[in-house]
Protein backbone atom coordinates (compact mmCIF):
# COMPACT_ATOMS: atom_id res chain seq x y z
CA UNK A 1 0.00 0.00 0.00
CA UNK A 2 1.31 3.51 -0.79
CA UNK A 3 0.15 6.73 0.66
CA UNK A 4 0.66 10.19 -0.91
CA UNK A 5 0.10 13.22 0.97
CA UNK A 6 -0.87 16.24 -1.49
CA UNK A 7 -0.45 19.46 0.59
CA UNK A 8 -3.52 21.57 0.85
CA UNK A 9 -3.14 24.84 -1.58
CA UNK A 10 -6.17 25.97 -1.12
CA UNK A 11 -6.06 29.98 0.41
CA UNK A 12 -6.35 30.50 3.59
CA UNK A 13 -9.65 32.69 4.53
CA UNK A 14 -11.81 30.37 2.17
CA UNK A 15 -13.41 31.97 -1.38
CA UNK A 16 -11.09 34.45 -3.15
CA UNK A 17 -11.22 35.97 -6.70
CA UNK A 18 -8.04 35.55 -8.18
CA UNK A 19 -6.52 33.26 -5.80
CA UNK A 20 -3.14 33.40 -7.62
CA UNK A 21 -3.14 36.99 -7.99
CA UNK A 22 -2.74 36.81 -11.65
CA UNK A 23 -4.94 39.78 -13.35
CA UNK A 24 -3.42 43.60 -12.26
CA UNK A 25 -6.11 45.44 -9.73
CA UNK A 26 -5.80 48.30 -7.95
CA UNK A 27 -7.07 46.66 -4.74
CA UNK A 28 -5.81 42.87 -4.30
CA UNK A 29 -7.34 43.49 -0.52
CA UNK A 30 -10.80 42.66 -1.60
CA UNK A 31 -10.73 39.60 -2.99
CA UNK A 32 -12.35 37.07 -0.63
CA UNK A 33 -15.83 36.59 0.11
CA UNK A 34 -18.12 34.64 2.43
CA UNK A 35 -21.49 34.13 3.21
CA UNK A 36 -23.35 31.99 6.24
CA UNK A 37 -26.71 31.19 6.50
CA UNK A 38 -28.81 30.57 9.93
CA UNK A 39 -31.61 28.09 9.97
CA UNK A 40 -33.96 28.69 13.01
CA UNK A 41 -36.80 26.50 14.25
CA UNK A 42 -39.80 26.44 16.67
CA UNK A 43 -39.37 23.88 19.36
CA UNK A 44 -42.92 23.12 20.91
CA UNK A 45 -43.04 21.03 24.37
CA UNK A 46 -45.59 20.57 26.81
CA UNK A 47 -45.45 19.65 30.51
CA UNK A 48 -48.80 18.38 32.59
CA UNK A 49 -49.13 18.79 36.02
CA UNK A 50 -51.82 18.20 38.33
CA UNK A 51 -52.49 19.84 41.70
CA UNK A 52 -52.63 17.64 44.43
CA UNK A 53 -49.40 15.61 43.69
CA UNK A 54 -50.51 12.96 42.36
CA UNK A 55 -52.90 11.43 45.09
CA UNK A 56 -56.95 12.41 46.02
CA UNK A 57 -59.55 10.76 47.98
CA UNK A 58 -63.11 9.83 46.27
CA UNK A 59 -65.40 13.23 45.64
CA UNK A 60 -62.02 15.14 45.82
CA UNK A 61 -61.11 16.42 41.93
CA UNK A 62 -58.48 18.15 40.95
CA UNK A 63 -56.91 20.74 38.25
CA UNK A 64 -55.10 19.89 35.75
CA UNK A 65 -52.47 21.81 33.75
CA UNK A 66 -50.47 21.85 30.36
CA UNK A 67 -47.81 24.62 29.80
CA UNK A 68 -47.01 24.39 25.80
CA UNK A 69 -43.34 26.28 25.82
CA UNK A 70 -41.41 27.68 22.59
CA UNK A 71 -37.93 26.49 23.60
CA UNK A 72 -36.23 26.58 20.25
CA UNK A 73 -35.09 29.93 18.38
CA UNK A 74 -37.81 31.08 16.21
CA UNK A 75 -41.89 31.72 16.46
CA UNK A 76 -44.10 29.18 16.48
CA UNK A 77 -46.84 30.24 13.79
CA UNK A 78 -50.56 28.60 13.81
CA UNK A 79 -53.18 29.84 11.02
CA UNK A 80 -56.69 30.40 12.31
CA UNK A 81 -58.43 26.54 12.44
CA UNK A 82 -54.82 24.62 12.83
CA UNK A 83 -54.85 22.34 16.43
CA UNK A 84 -52.16 23.31 18.80
CA UNK A 85 -52.38 20.43 21.17
CA UNK A 86 -54.64 17.48 21.55
CA UNK A 87 -54.78 15.11 24.50
CA UNK A 88 -56.72 11.94 25.27
CA UNK A 89 -58.02 12.15 28.39
CA UNK A 90 -59.07 9.11 30.84
CA UNK A 91 -62.69 8.49 29.30
CA UNK A 92 -64.24 5.63 32.36
CA UNK A 93 -65.41 6.87 35.83
CA UNK A 94 -64.30 10.43 35.41
CA UNK A 95 -65.88 14.40 34.83
CA UNK A 96 -64.53 17.31 33.12
CA UNK A 97 -65.32 21.00 33.99
CA UNK A 98 -67.35 22.71 31.69
CA UNK A 99 -64.91 25.15 30.64
CA UNK A 100 -61.01 25.17 29.87
CA UNK A 101 -58.94 28.03 31.01
CA UNK A 102 -56.75 29.93 28.61
CA UNK A 103 -53.71 31.72 29.24
CA UNK A 104 -50.82 33.21 27.48
CA UNK A 105 -47.96 34.49 28.34
CA UNK A 106 -47.61 38.45 27.22
CA UNK A 107 -45.73 37.71 23.83
CA UNK A 108 -48.52 35.50 22.26
CA UNK A 109 -50.17 36.72 19.52
CA UNK A 110 -54.23 35.86 18.88
CA UNK A 111 -56.66 34.14 20.34
CA UNK A 112 -56.34 30.09 21.28
CA UNK A 113 -59.60 28.14 22.30
CA UNK A 114 -59.88 25.09 24.12
CA UNK A 115 -62.45 22.56 24.75
CA UNK A 116 -62.76 18.86 25.83
CA UNK A 117 -65.47 16.96 23.57
CA UNK A 118 -66.51 13.70 25.01
CA UNK A 119 -62.68 13.55 26.46
CA UNK A 120 -60.85 14.36 24.07
CA UNK A 121 -59.07 18.07 25.00
CA UNK A 122 -58.42 20.01 21.58
CA UNK A 123 -56.68 23.84 21.81
CA UNK A 124 -56.83 25.50 18.20
CA UNK A 125 -55.76 28.67 16.81
CA UNK A 126 -59.18 30.77 17.19
CA UNK A 127 -60.20 33.60 14.37
CA UNK A 128 -56.90 34.07 13.15
CA UNK A 129 -53.40 33.47 13.56
CA UNK A 130 -51.40 32.78 17.18
CA UNK A 131 -48.03 33.23 17.21
CA UNK A 132 -45.91 31.75 19.97
CA UNK A 133 -42.41 33.51 20.19
CA UNK A 134 -39.73 31.74 21.49
CA UNK A 135 -39.46 31.77 25.16
CA UNK A 136 -43.75 32.26 25.51
CA UNK A 137 -46.12 30.11 26.90
CA UNK A 138 -49.86 29.06 26.38
CA UNK A 139 -51.14 27.07 29.53
CA UNK A 140 -54.46 25.10 29.57
CA UNK A 141 -56.06 24.56 33.31
CA UNK A 142 -59.15 22.17 33.76
CA UNK A 143 -61.09 20.09 36.51
CA UNK A 144 -61.43 16.59 36.89
CA UNK A 145 -63.45 15.08 38.92
CA UNK A 146 -63.44 11.10 39.59
CA UNK A 147 -66.32 9.13 40.13
CA UNK A 148 -64.70 5.64 41.41
CA UNK A 149 -61.25 5.06 43.21
CA UNK A 150 -58.62 4.26 40.53
CA UNK A 151 -55.52 5.46 38.19
CA UNK A 152 -56.35 8.07 35.94
CA UNK A 153 -53.53 8.03 33.41
CA UNK A 154 -53.60 11.02 31.52
CA UNK A 155 -53.00 10.37 28.90
CA UNK A 156 -55.08 7.29 27.76
CA UNK A 157 -53.62 5.80 25.08
CA UNK A 158 -49.62 6.04 24.30
CA UNK A 159 -49.20 8.74 21.96
CA UNK A 160 -52.60 10.03 23.26
CA UNK A 161 -50.99 13.82 23.90
CA UNK A 162 -49.29 16.10 21.42
CA UNK A 163 -48.40 19.28 20.92
CA UNK A 164 -49.02 20.51 17.02
CA UNK A 165 -50.29 16.98 16.27
CA UNK A 166 -50.65 17.81 12.66
CA UNK A 167 -47.21 18.45 12.12
CA UNK A 168 -48.05 22.46 11.18
CA UNK A 169 -45.34 23.90 12.47
CA UNK A 170 -41.70 22.54 11.59
CA UNK A 171 -40.23 22.07 14.35
CA UNK A 172 -36.13 21.48 15.39
CA UNK A 173 -36.86 18.18 17.24
CA UNK A 174 -40.38 16.60 15.46
CA UNK A 175 -40.21 13.71 17.78
CA UNK A 176 -40.41 15.13 21.12
CA UNK A 177 -44.40 16.24 20.86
Amino acid sequence: KVEILLPDLRPVGGARVDPNGNVSESNENNNTFTDSVVVTAAELVATKTNNVTGATTLGNGWTWTIVVSNTGNAAANFTSGQTLLSDLLPNANIGYGASVTVSQSAGVTGTVSASISGSDLTATASGGSVVIPVGETVTLSFTATPSAIGTFANPRSVGGARVDPNGNVSESNENNN
